[in-house]
């Protein structure tokens, strides 16, 4: 996987009397951290949410004022300290605050992260390359490559991505001859040439089962300020057999968020997911069909994909929507197989799939 790198900087404002119990350390997803009581229990890792932000929680200032929803996170605990991390960036040019619990004592403090003042001296960095499970199918169709900031809507990107074989040999004509971008000009989607993924045309699938094989970005990409991207990344993964069959959504595995918080609705899949299927083609709206805005969270595996909202969750009905262009690592989608023999089947896709659900009280 990619090394992450970070540009934005922290900067830590304590408040008026405030000692060293409270620690701040990171870049636009900062750890806070505090001591733990001697006199309570507390786990090894992970911290019930609930008891912690009774000790622990930030809030985004607004106007100086604290927002009156804290800031989705987890807990966990290291050493002799209760840490909170934020479940997603929290964005440069806002300012926090942190409130800790000490006895009958509060203490503050407030941290803001800074604008990017210089993007012209900033080349652009990738942070992530999809799908990132190791082992893939052969009949994989899409690669993303995911960066930091916007980056040029060039459409011959894919020019500056190649995959090898194990012996080193550059696959040649891989790409479908046009690349497109989502989020904002931020993931790069690489498209494997369909003539060389369905059966019963003239063109070979490239890959072999057992074998290794390396994506490679070369540096040259430029971000929408001209800058051009200064250093190779590399994924390998190893291919295994194809994958004809649609996946499907686990919804008794979902994972529904409290009302009033940021805390995100976590969707599951049966297999892994293409993942600008999922950024582009599911959208959440609330009861009276707005759309719910927020971001899907850097998955910790390609099967299951967290919302986070912008805003807190409501009382009420939620609807989740999954369009036709979800589908997994094949191209293989929700009503239907990339591959049909019929042409009917691409009817399926105007079958809605939807789900609704209510947050937690």
């Amino acid at each position: 996987m990619p090394v992450l790198r970070f540009i934005l900087l922290v900067i830590w404002l304590p408040s008026a009397g405030l000692s060293q119990d409270i620690q701040i350390r990171g870049t636009d997803e900062p750890v806070v951290s505090v001591p733990l009581d001697p006199n309570r229990s507390w786990p090894d890792t992970s911290v019930d949410l609930t008891t912690a932000g009774k000790v622990l929680a930030v809030y985004k200032l607004t106007a100086g004022k604290p927002s009156p929803v804290p800031v989705a996170g987890k807990y966990r605990t290291s050493g002799n300290r209760l840490l909170f991390e934020p479940l997603y960036p929290l964005g440069e040019g806002l300012s926090f605050q942190v409130i800790y619990v000490r006895g009958a004592d509060t203490v503050t403090a407030e941290f803001s992260i800074p604008r990017c003042t210089a993007p012209e001296t900033s080349p652009p960095v990738i942070t992530d390359i999809f799908p990132r499970a190791d082992t893939l199918p052969r009949n994989v169709c899409f690669f993303h490559v995911r960066f930091a900031t916007p980056m040029e809507a060039n459409v011959q990107a894919y020019q500056k991505v190649h995959i090898e074989d194990p012996s080193g040999k550059r696959l040649e004509n891989i790409w479908r001859q046009r690349s497109y971008w989502l989020d904002g000009q931020k993931v790069l989607v690489l498209m494997i040439h369909p003539g060389r993924l369905k059966r019963g045309i003239n063109f070979e699938i490239p890959f072999e089962p057992g074998q290794a094989y390396t994506l490679i970005v070369e540096p040259g990409l430029k971000n929408v300020q001209g800058l051009p991207a200064r250093e190779p990344v590399e994924k390998t993964f190893v291919i295994r057999a194809d994958d004809f069959d649609s996946p499907e959504i686990l919804y008794e595995a979902f994972r529904l968020p409290k009302v009033h918080t940021l805390l995100p609705v976590e969707l599951q899949f049966s297999e892994g997911m293409d993942h600008a299927s999922i950024i582009d083609g599911v959208s959440i709206t609330d009861m009276q069909g707005r759309p719910v805005e927020g971001r899907f969270r850097r998955p910790i595996n390609d099967n299951r994909y967290a919302f986070i909202p912008t805003k807190a969750w409501q009382p009420g009905t939620y609807e989740v929507t999954f369009t036709k262009v979800v589908c997994d690592f094949s191209n293989n989608r929700l009503n239907r197989l990339f591959e049909i023999r019929d042409l009917k089947d691409i009817e399926k896709d105007d079958i809605p799939v939807t789900w609704t659900f209510t947050p937690e009280e």
